[in-house]
């Protein structure tokens, strides 16, 4: 049982996570049919690893990557504050600038533009009832990605704005500060989400 899962590839020496989610109760296997809440996109995956090898959704080792459980810990929060139960095999997606796991940004960059060929997780395809947008700052090695993911499909689209310090709807242009789960404050996010929940 995990709240964590994902689809590993490899290319060459780099690994790819695709498919994240986050569960908000664990689950022993993922299932097509459970339900996606929404999504959350950022950077880049960091730390986190397959716990087994498997061509499918394997359970994760975080290995101190707190991205995850931040995630997790906000939108439970927000169905608690709305006052509903947590669903039963239900996830928050997470979708990135970039899917080459390494917890150093700068090196993940060098390594992904070895890759041949870039390499998209299918969710980028789906409809979201909402996009959470956690992708940083103003950054001019990442704009690029954040053109392509500010045109996902879904109802209702925020982030945290890093220097009005408030949540702010619709998607971020490129050059917003779009801010990270570390070292954030919870309760905005929380407010704003069971609102969107309770919609």
């Amino acid at each position: 049982m995990s709240h964590y899962w994902a689809v590993f590839r490899r290319r060459g020496d780099a690994l790819l996570r695709l498919d994240t989610r986050i569960y908000l109760r664990p689950v022993r296997v993922p299932a097509d049919a459970d339900r996606c809440l929404g999504c959350i996109v950022g950077k880049n995956p960091g730390s986190a690893r397959p716990a087994a090898r498997s061509r499918n959704h394997v359970a994760m080792e975080l290995d101190g990557d707190r991205f995850l459980p931040n995630v997790r810990a906000i939108v439970t929060k927000a169905y608690h504050r709305f006052g509903r139960p947590l669903p039963d095999t239900a996830y928050v997606r997470v979708l990135n600038l970039f899917y080459l796991c390494d917890r150093e940004l700068s090196r993940a960059l060098r390594r992904y533009a070895m890759i041949n060929g870039e390499l998209f997780c299918p969710g980028e395809d789906a409809a979201y009832p909402w996009v959470w947008y956690a992708w940083g700052g103003d950054d001019p090695r990442l704009n690029r990605f954040k053109e392509r993911l500010a045109q996902l499909q879904a109802r209702h689209h925020f982030y945290f704005d890093g220097k009005s310090r408030r949540v702010m709807s619709g998607p971020p242009q490129t050059s917003s500060h779009a801010r990270h789960t570390q070292g954030l404050s919870h309760q905005p996010l929380v407010s704003h989400l069971a609102a969107v929940v309770a919609s």
